[in-house]
């Protein structure tokens, strides 16, 4: 070891250390990973596994020193097509694997394809060594938080912010540590002890020349402050400083358990020009004269009184080569034990959500990131009925009933309502035809231009959908305007332990309209977490409710929007697994908030509003409001689901 008393020392140390290829660590540096090079290359990484679409982002990420890419290896990947594609392709892939296995398996996997930690070149195996470290320290730090923060965009901006306002993660020590030179202040090394010590500049110890206009004293166990200390305050804190530096040497002195090599010779600290060691704690220890003109004289008599002592030998140093000698150590020939894999019973775990148990068949799909990516990932099946009898339309709602369909009308039905709600809960609604006319026209920037011109058509549908009545299961009537308490859009996870879509299925034929047909659901292991948005839960009368919207085309006529063609309609797109997951989420959460919750008592019904459906004319018989559909799920099937999803068991009859 080399003991040194400061960071500028000990960068002195390493630097010629390195010149001389010594391998070497600096054991008191306070080294944060977010400070790293590493943290900065790991960050590039990340925004190119988030959008792989952009090259720019893929040429900077192969372009960290992280990657132990060589310049022929780096101009290959960025000059030549072919290759950028497969690096590209890769980077698609590196994003599926975050968004499904998360993103330590996503580092993992980038960490394998450069090949970090598998040189064998024994002059960079620190350098690699290290960098892999650090690259595994933070990757094992964005796992825990992603636990904590969801999607992958606020994930890179949580490290850029480590990275800025520093969290105090410092570097990990390397176990190849213990066989290199190691660097450490004195005050670190305090009770360690090493087979070999060097003190290169323990004779500067204790000169620094400073002049203090302030003095800092203990008195009764406190601190005190005294500005424009006078002469007797500076020689008690002068007695008190060499009482510290005199401990200090000792520390030094007393650390090698064979040989110690001290460094010694004229030190010259501050202006002038004369010897002053003799001023500091080794000065004082080899009995030095005070006098400076004889301090030369007098360190040269006690170099000879050293070098009488059988156990200490004074070696003059010659003055440093030009070219200093390199150091090659020997290449050890290690052969590591193999570890015998054994069998391990893995499950697989993932995030699925409604439009993943139901859009792929035999597949773990991931759940969507967010509200709108859950709607548009949402299976949109063939919902339309075959000719019923024709009931009277008026103009205006032919052409709510023929707005254009697909998701872009979907999201754009959905956008307008939610902005629609959120002016509500600040009471600035609108409440008549022509306020919805003029509030339509100012949010014209959310349609596309092929939409334009149904923005009279949008602001009658919204102003018949705030004002119709609405039956709920449980009999009470309501309509949207009249909301005060509600929140949309809101967001649930709950965790399934292995849990099959078989049990699921046969519980919803058994309780929701038994004996009905519907498609089976695909056949799946569920293990993991169930995620999903709900686009609005309010409280009505001391109940609570929840409330999707759907947009999906089920004919020409208003018949096909009435209850009976609904129901048929929820079947045929599970809606039914849908609102169960919904009723449990929210049945889970007011459960947590309410004291005394009691199902029964507290949880109001499903509501599916058709948007297609919604007439005007029909707003006198809230019994047969075309467009709304209703349910209650029993309690005997939310507590079975609640139990299979916590693994517990479950009856299906």
């Amino acid at each position: 070891a080399i003991l040194v008393r400061s960071r500028d020392e000990a960068e002195l140390i390493r630097n010629a250390l390195n010149q001389r290829s010594v391998p070497c660590v600096f054991l008191s540096e306070k080294a944060s990973v977010f400070q790293s090079e590493q943290a900065v290359d790991l960050s590039r990484w990340l925004a190119a596994m988030h959008q792989p679409e952009r090259a720019d982002l893929i040429r900077l990420a192969l372009s960290t020193r992280s990657t132990g890419l060589s310049r022929a290896q780096l101009i290959h990947y960025l000059e030549h097509e072919p290759a950028f594609d497969q690096i590209s392709q890769l980077f698609v892939q590196l994003k599926q694997i975050w968004a499904e296995q998360g993103v330590l398996a996503a580092i993992l996997k980038l960490v394998h394809f450069f090949g970090l930690g598998a040189q064998e070149n024994a002059e960079v195996s620190r350098s690699d060594a290290r960098i892999l470290t650090n690259i595994m320290h933070l990757a094992d730090w964005l796992n825990q938080k992603s636990e904590q923060i969801e999607g992958r965009a606020a994930l890179i901006q949580r490290l850029e912010q480590a990275r800025e306002h520093d969290p105090g993660e410092q570097e990990l020590r390397l176990e190849q540590d213990a066989n290199l030179v190691r660097i450490i202040t004195i005050h670190k090394a305090k009770g360690l002890q090493f087979p070999v010590v060097y003190l290169p500049f323990i004779a500067a110890t204790g000169l620094s020349n400073h002049k203090n206009e302030l003095l800092v004293q203990t008195v009764n166990g406190q601190k005190q402050i005294q500005f424009n200390p006078n002469d007797a305050d500076l020689e008690q804190q002068k007695a008190e400083e060499q009482a510290e530096d005199m401990r200090l040497l000792y520390v030094g002195l007393t650390r090698a358990e064979y040989n110690m090599t001290i460094g010694l010779g004229p030190v010259i600290s501050g202006r002038g020009k004369a010897w002053n060691m003799q001023k500091g704690p080794v000065g004082r220890l080899l009995g030095l004269d005070s006098d400076p003109k004889q301090a030369e004289k007098s360190f040269k008599e006690a170099l000879n009184k050293l070098g009488q002592h059988t156990d200490i030998k004074v070696i003059a140093l010659q003055d440093t080569p030009e070219s200093p000698s390199r150091f090659t150590p020997q290449k050890e020939q290690i052969t590591p034990t193999v570890r015998t894999a054994l069998p391990r019973d893995f499950k697989p775990w993932w995030i699925s959500s409604f439009s993943a148990l139901t859009g792929h068949n035999h597949q773990n799909i991931t759940a969507p990131e967010d509200a709108r990516a859950e709607r548009e990932a949402e299976p949109d099946p063939d919902l339309a009925q075959p000719p019923l009898s024709t009931a009277p339309l008026t103009k205006q709602h032919e052409k709510v009933q023929n707005l254009p369909k697909g998701a872009a009308m979907g999201t754009l039905l959905h956008d307008l309502i939610e902005r629609a709600l959120l002016l509500q809960q600040e009471n600035q609604h609108p409440r008549t035809l022509e306020q919805w006319q003029d509030w339509v026209s100012q949010a014209r920037h959310l349609l596309k231009p092929s939409q334009k011109d149904l923005q009279n058509t949008l602001a009658i549908w919204l102003n018949d959908l705030f004002l119709m009545p609405i039956k709920t299961p449980d009999g009470a009537v309501l309509s949207l305007n009249k909301l005060t308490l509600f929140q949309t859009e809101m967001e649930f996870w709950f965790a399934c332990n292995t849990t099959h879509t078989r049990e699921i299925d046969g519980l919803l034929q058994q309780h929701i309209h038994p004996a009905q047909a519907r498609p089976p659901l695909a056949n799946h292991q569920l293990n993991g977490m169930i995620k999903g948005f709900i686009d609005l839960v309010f409280e009505f009368e001391g109940r609570y409710y929840l409330i999707d919207w759907k947009s999906n085309y089920l004919g020409a006529n208003t018949e096909h929007y009435y209850p009976e063609q609904l129901s048929q309609a929820v079947l045929k797109a599970r809606y039914d697994l849908q609102y169960s997951l919904y009723t449990l989420a929210l049945h889970r959460h007011l459960a947590d908030r309410i004291i005394n919750y009691d199902y029964d008592q507290h949880f109001g019904g499903v509501i599916y509003i058709f948007l297609r459906g919604i007439y005007a004319h029909t707003h006198d018989n809230p019994s047969h409001t075309p467009g709304v559909y209703v349910q209650r799920p029993p309690w005997d099937l939310i507590n079975a689901l609640d139990r299979g999803f916590a693994d517990q068991p479950v009856t299906v009859t």
